[in-house]
């Protein structure tokens, strides 16, 4: 078996949090626009009377564009580092020497972008981090996984969501179920990206603990 070297992970959970909370304002700003898209399509007569020049509502579905831009970028982004910090945080559990690991570092990022395995594979394998990381410090913290669950919960719902938003609103611009459903999309995203934050930060700073209480054979603080 190979042997892992513990890695700091501040740094890249620095940096993951950094990219979530641009995808969240992205996903709030978005959210604002399509309330605003909703109030109008909910009343013809705003239309109708011309009470917002035609070249406003043009720079609004401009900056709405803008704003998903972002928000898919962000969310690459995001993907790229989150493997990145599970890969470094199950290594984390290997090189502590915590037992009972399911996970091999290489195994567990595989299995978070393999197609049907990776609807389950990101839960178990992040509920795992939380569970090890807060048993080796007898913090009853590990047992509190509920947050993970609500979690995964809101990520799985994302892209449906937004699927069915981004479809009612091009067959139909002025029917509320699309606007309404991306508000609901949003407020998803925003969510799992807070909760992921909270999620990573506390994992990161769980496994720092122990390997202060017992540092790991070589550690060091480079990316393997």
């Amino acid at each position: 078996m190979k042997d892992y070297k513990y890695n700091k992970l501040q740094s890249l959970t620095r940096y993951l949090h950094y990219i979530l909370y641009l995808l969240t304002l992205c996903s709030f700003f978005r959210m604002l626009s399509l309330v605003f898209i909703y109030f109008l399509t909910a009343n013809n007569n705003t239309f109708n009377k011309n009470h917002f020049p035609k070249e406003f509502l043009e720079d609004l579905g401009h900056i709405y564009l803008t704003i998903c831009c972002i928000e898919i970028i962000s969310f690459i982004i995001c993907a790229i580092l989150s493997l990145k910090w599970i890969y470094r945080s199950v290594a984390n559990l290997h090189s502590l020497n915590i037992p009972n690991v399911h996970y091999q570092p290489y195994q567990a990022a595989w299995c978070c972008i393999l197609p049907i395995i990776s609807f389950i594979a990101p839960y178990q394998i992040v509920s795992e981090l939380w569970f090890k990381s807060f048993a080796v410090l007898d913090d009853k913290t590990c047992y509190k996984r509920n947050i993970i669950s609500v979690w995964w919960i809101c990520f799985l719902f994302n892209a449906p969501t937004y699927r069915m938003s981004y479809a009612w609103i091009q067959k139909d611009p002025f029917s509320p179920s699309g606007y309404i459903t991306g508000i609901i999309n949003c407020l998803l995203v925003t969510i799992a990206a807070l909760l992921f934050i909270k999620i990573t930060r506390a994992i990161s700073q769980a496994q720092q603990t122990y390997a202060i209480m017992r540092p790991a054979p070589g550690e060091t603080t480079e990316t393997p």
